[in-house]
C-alpha cells in the first residue's frame, strides 16, 4: 500500500466501521475531535497553562452524546423520513429545519440546560435533586438572554455547511464532515475560556458560553 493509497484506505475502513457500528463511530468520532481541539484551544489560549482535563471531558461529553450520537439520529434517520429525496431542494429544506428549528428549539435548549448543571458542579461540587431543576432552569434563562447573538454566529457557519453536508457528503460522513467544520469553530469558542480563574463566576460566566457545535 502506498502513501497516496493510505486516505482512501482510512476512509473505507471508516464508512465499514459506521455501517457496522454507527452509534459507537458517530460518538468516537465527535470524542477524539472534542478532547483534541480542547486541549488545542487550552494551549493557544495559554501556553503556560496546565491542561484542565474536566474542561476537555465536560466537552466531549455533550459532543459524544448529543453531537454524535444523537444527530446520527436526526441526520441519517429523521430527516430522510421528513425529507424524502436527494439533491439541493431536499438538502436546503433539511439546512433550514436544521437551523431554524432543530437548533433554536431543541439543541441550544439542551446545551444551555447542560451548561447550567456544569455551572452547579462548579458552585456547589455535587448536584444534588433539589439544585437541578434549578441549574437547568438557570441555564434556559441565559439561553433567553443570549440565545439570539448565538444563533446568529451559528447560522453564519452552519448553514452554508450544512447545506453542503446535507447535499454532498454521504450519510456515513455527515458527523465526520461535521467535526471537521466544528473544529476550528471549537477551537476558537473553548479558547474563550480562560483555563484558571480566581473567581468562581468569572469562570462560570466565561466557560462554556456559546454552544461549541450546533447542527
Amino acid at each position: 500500500m502506498s502513501f497516496r493509497q493510505l486516505p482512501f484506505v482510512i476512509f473505507r475502513w471508516y464508512d465499514s466501521a459506521y455501517k457496522k457500528h454507527p452509534f459507537t463511530a458517530a460518538g468516537s468520532t465527535m470524542a477524539i475531535k472534542a478532547g483534541l481541539c480542547d486541549f488545542i484551544a487550552q494551549k493557544l489560549s495559554n501556553p503556560s497553562c496546565d491542561l484542565d482535563y474536566f474542561r476537555a471531558a465536560k466537552f466531549s461529553f455533550f459532543c459524544i452524546s448529543y453531537v454524535g450520537c444523537f444527530q446520527h439520529m436526526v441526520f441519517n434517520i429523521l430527516y430522510p423520513r421528513l425529507f424524502p429525496g436527494s439533491g439541493w431542494k431536499t438538502a436546503l429544506k433539511k439546512t433550514l429545519f436544521d437551523n431554524f428549528v432543530h437548533s433554536p428549539f431543541v439543541y441550544l435548549p439542551a446545551y444551555y440546560s447542560y451548561k447550567g448543571l456544569i455551572e452547579l458542579q462548579y458552585d456547589s461540587g455535587n448536584v444534588t435533586g433539589s439544585g437541578v431543576s434549578a441549574a437547568v432552569a438557570s441555564g434556559l434563562q441565559e439561553y433567553r438572554e443570549k440565545g439570539l447573538s448565538v444563533l446568529y454566529s451559528c447560522w453564519g457557519l452552519w448553514i452554508p455547511a450544512q447545506l453542503i453536508n446535507f447535499a454532498i457528503i454521504p450519510p456515513n460522513f455527515r458527523i465526520l464532515y461535521n467535526a471537521a467544520v466544528g473544529c476550528l469553530w471549537e477551537v476558537y469558542l473553548s479558547s474563550t475560556s480562560p483555563c484558571q480563574d480566581v473567581d468562581s463566576n468569572s469562570r462560570r460566566n466565561s466557560d462554556l458560553d456559546v454552544a461549541s457545535d450546533t447542527a
